[in-house]
């Protein structure tokens, strides 16, 4: 009853208006959505920064290995600080609880890595002291193969932290598009009942007033 008694621009303003109010709703979830989806974006590329330092830790290793000297030892350290670092930072910012675990575990690892790491200068140094110039290599390569093993466990680790990461990022983003494309179903659908159920009446309502 209160329909029939708005005037004709009224009732456009209203049905137009309500069609507007539901589009910027959408635009407004699709702008927040992407700006999810771009925040977990960047938490991918920072795991991947924490995997370049990794690969960083593995390849100094492999030089302190072939030649093993305080240059070589001090540049092994300060990749373990910026690995550490980088590790840090993700779990003070997650994206899942997994993550959390994942990641305390590589930041244990990495602790274990300090410790053998420790070991092996402080070894070499003893057979220095006593004039022996060539260490015992079993007891170099013993702790040098621990270090290996933590050093494969930690690539795994950092490789499970891309794929869980990957994998939220691709159900939020397939969920975004399905928010988005019921949104623009319930704009058109209501576009076309708007159409059909009043198009008949406003022309009429129309030609009166002309």
């Amino acid at each position: 009853m209160l329909w029939k008694n708005l005037k004709i621009r009224a009732r456009l303003t209203i049905i137009f208006g309500t069609l507007a109010f539901i589009a910027l709703l959408a635009a407004l979830l699709t702008f927040a959505s992407f700006n999810q989806i771009n925040g977990i974006r960047a938490k991918i590329l920072d795991i991947h920064m924490a995997d370049k330092s990794r690969i960083m830790v593995e390849s100094s290793f492999t030089m302190m290995q072939l030649n093993p000297d305080g240059i070589t030892y001090t540049a092994l350290s300060e990749n373990l600080d910026e690995f550490e670092k980088r590790l840090t930072d993700l779990v003070a910012d997650p994206l899942t609880d997994e993550h959390i675990e994942l990641t305390n575990g590589i930041l244990e690892g990495i602790q274990n890595y300090r410790s053998i790491l420790a070991e092996v200068v402080s070894y070499k140094n003893n057979q220095a002291g006593e004039g022996d110039e060539t260490p015992d290599d079993d007891v170099v390569s013993g702790l040098y193969e621990k270090i290996s093993v933590i050093n494969a466990n930690m690539d795994q680790g950092v490789n499970l932290l891309i794929d869980s990461s990957m994998a939220v990022f691709n159900y939020q983003r397939n969920r975004n598009i399905g928010f988005i494309l019921v949104f623009l179903t319930i704009i058109i659908a209501g576009a076309f009942i708007v159409s059909v159920v009043y198009s008949k009446q406003l022309s009429g309502d129309i030609i009166k007033a002309v």
